[in-house]
């Protein structure tokens, strides 16, 4: 299998994060997967969102006026029916992204991305299609505050991705072990992602979820040759994130990883069609 290129929260570098636009950018410049991170409407839709608020430097409300920290607690996504949450402008150009434009755009339900996405794959020479790398943004003691259980949340993201057919392309990624046990409970077609900070915390993360993922994906600077052929050992492939200097990437090739998530996906592309992930 090829090198893979994660494209984190779309194509940053043109549009903003978790956007429609941002996702097909990605899937346009052929990224091999586009990673989002999912939440969820008080009234059960799985919205597409880092944070589970309206967040500061990153959202607008409907009279236009900017979301203040003080009312990112207000604006609970959790709290908020889908079609209050969409009357937010959540484009805003954000630091570190000179070449970002400034765009309208809602928060989109998953079921929209997917819609979206798919309709562009079939103008395109994509026989492969897209993977679709989801985070599931879940915290333990969060439960009934910022997202449901983790069984009721996996219900409804299993039931999203059963509409769509679309499990043998997903990875579902989270460090909240909790809930990928629940989505591996309920779709068995899945591949599952571990998400973890460092090499320290490995085992027991594993322990507690009870069986090897198909991806354990750590911070890039927790990386190292001992760590990514301990994994490799486990059967897990690795995919660390967020890797965005071409140097990091490199490096992170030549100690083994399987790929990364990239800010960029248009720079590690690049390294790729130049054959700088070729292996021998």
């Amino acid at each position: 299998m090829q090198f893979e290129i994660h494209a984190h929260r779309g194509a940053r570098s043109f549009y903003p994060e978790n956007t429609l636009q941002a996702f097909i950018s990605a899937v346009e410049l052929g990224a091999d997967a586009i990673e989002l991170d999912l939440c969820v409407s008080g009234d059960g839709r799985i919205v597409v969102s880092h944070d589970p608020c309206m967040s500061q430097g990153r959202c607008l409300d409907p009279s236009g006026r900017a979301v203040s920290k003080k009312e990112e607690r207000r604006y609970l996504l959790y709290r908020m029916k889908y079609a209050e949450i969409a009357r937010f402008d959540c484009g805003l150009v954000q630091p570190g992204f000179r070449g970002q434009q400034r765009i309208r755009a809602s928060k989109p339900l998953l079921e929209d991305v997917f819609r979206e996405v798919e309709q562009r794959l079939s103008g395109l020479a994509r026989p492969g299609g897209i993977r679709y790398n989801l985070e599931v943004k879940s915290w333990s003691g969060q439960d009934g505050v910022l997202h449901p259980p983790p069984r009721e949340y996996a219900g409804l993201l299993c039931g999203v991705l059963k509409t769509f057919g679309i499990s043998s392309r997903c990875i579902v990624q989270s460090f909240d072990e909790r809930l990928l046990g629940e989505v591996a409970r309920i779709d068995t077609g899945v591949r599952l992602g571990m998400l973890v900070h460092g090499a320290a915390e490995v085992h027991k993360r594993l322990v507690r979820l009870g069986f090897v993922p198909a991806y354990v994906n750590p911070a890039f600077r927790a990386v190292d040759e001992a760590l990514v052929a301990m994994l490799h050992g486990l059967d897990a492939r690795v995919v660390p994130w967020t890797v965005n200097a071409p140097a990091d990437m490199l490096a992170l090739f030549g100690q083994g990883v399987d790929g990364i998530i990239t800010d960029f996906p248009e720079i590690a592309l690049g390294l790729r069609d130049a054959g700088e992930f070729d292996r021998l």
